[in-house]
């Protein structure tokens, strides 16, 4: 023990902490119960508790109840579909027109690339004219897709320029 000044402070000091002077202190003792069943954090055995004959005994091997409503409500449909055989031809007439009316707008739709602003519609547009004069004639839908393409090769940051314009020429005719 380190030295901490005079012999009857130190004696004193030492002295605090000796059974008799702490033994009066106690107010109250631990007077519960040992049967409550409350947890003590000490660990317990489960042996004779549980059964392992049990584990997994609550598990459902369904489909959840949305699912199957959803799967009925499609079988109903396409059995529409094959009993009313009128429906479908006007569906096959409905498709044969949405192609014929098909434009340089209508094909972005379905493309990953939208224009939102004024320029940027007549800049994808012109774009889109060039790439069908370098395909030839071309469906829009392919015309639009190698204009995503090359869309996606000239937002690619960690490319440079002159790969960039190497790897556009590997889609269009240099």
């Amino acid at each position: 023990m380190a030295h901490l000044g005079g012999g009857a402070e130190a004696h004193a000091r030492f002295k605090q902490y000796e059974y008799r002077a702490n033994s009066s202190l106690v107010l109250t003792t631990d007077s519960r119960p040992r049967d409550t069943h409350e947890p003590t954090g000490e660990p317990e055995s489960l042996w004779g508790r549980i059964d392992p004959k049990n584990f997994g005994d609550r598990v459902a091997h369904d489909r959840p109840p949305e699912l199957n409503d959803k799967i009925n409500a499609a079988k109903k449909k396409k059995k529409e579909r094959e009993r009313d055989p009128i429906d479908s031809v006007s569906t096959r007439r409905s498709k044969r027109r949405r192609l014929q009316e098909e434009s340089v707008l209508t094909a972005t739709d379905d493309g990953v690339y939208q224009p939102k602003t004024k320029e940027t519609r007549a800049a994808y547009e012109a774009m889109l004219s060039v790439i069908q004069q370098q395909l030839g004639g071309q469906p829009l839908s392919i015309v639009s897709g190698a204009a995503d393409e090359i869309l996606a090769v000239l937002k690619n940051d960690t490319v440079k320029n002159p790969e960039k314009k190497k790897d556009i020429e590997k889609l269009l005719n240099p």
